[in-house]
């Protein structure tokens, strides 16, 4: 996911962390603790979708549509 998408789905929390980040004396440190919790909510939930799609496919299944789409594709030109 892009760190724009990212920044899009939490900009309450990012222009916090923007604001925080240059109260006072300037400390990047809030701000980049919005980044990292965003990267990591981010690859949570991209584990959590990967865990559940997980199907068992047959080992040659891989080897047979990369064959079989080399074949379409050039017939496409």
């Amino acid at each position: 996911m892009p760190v724009e998408t990212l920044v899009h789905h939490n900009q309450a929390l990012y222009y916090k962390a923007l604001q925080d980040s240059h109260a006072g004396a300037v400390d990047c440190r809030p701000f980049i603790d919005f980044v990292l919790d965003a990267l990591a909510n981010s690859l949570y939930k991209y584990i959590d979708v990967a865990t559940q799609t997980v199907v068992d496919v047959p080992a040659n299944v891989g080897v047979n549509v990369g064959v079989n789409v080399g074949v379409n594709l050039r017939g496409c030109r």
